[in-house]
């Protein structure tokens, strides 16, 4: 998983998870994965290694490795359409618009492997 800030032009935390871990991203030491310049509270991606959490303003374009299931749209469309959170992720890779600049990508990897 890594987060990517437009502002810096660049990856500013990666790092591969164990199955089933919550990941929250912030600006210190209680995020699993620490923004620089982030400003408040922590915020939970995933729970349980499987549920994505996403909120009013984020966006998520998910699918598996050569496109199929894919899901794309803001919170707001997706709820429109029914999808509730978390939302169990059943592909293998995400890209999650935090808002402010903030993109986080995850590719699942199959259990056993490594990064």
């Amino acid at each position: 998983m890594g987060v990517y800030v437009t502002a810096e032009n660049r990856f500013v935390a990666e790092r591969v998870f164990d199955s089933g871990a919550d990941v929250t991203v912030g600006g210190d030491a209680s995020a699993a994965l620490i923004i620089p310049g982030w400003v408040g509270s922590p915020l939970t991606v995933f729970s349980g290694g499987a549920y994505l959490h996403l909120g009013p303003g984020m966006r998520v374009h998910m699918c598996h490795d050569e496109g199929e299931d894919r899901v794309r749209g803001t919170f707001e469309e997706l709820s429109a359409r029914g999808f509730t959170f978390p939302l169990r992720v059943t592909v293998s890779k995400l890209n999650i618009s935090l808002g402010n600049g903030v993109t986080v990508l995850v590719h699942y990897l199959p259990e056993g492997t490594s990064a």
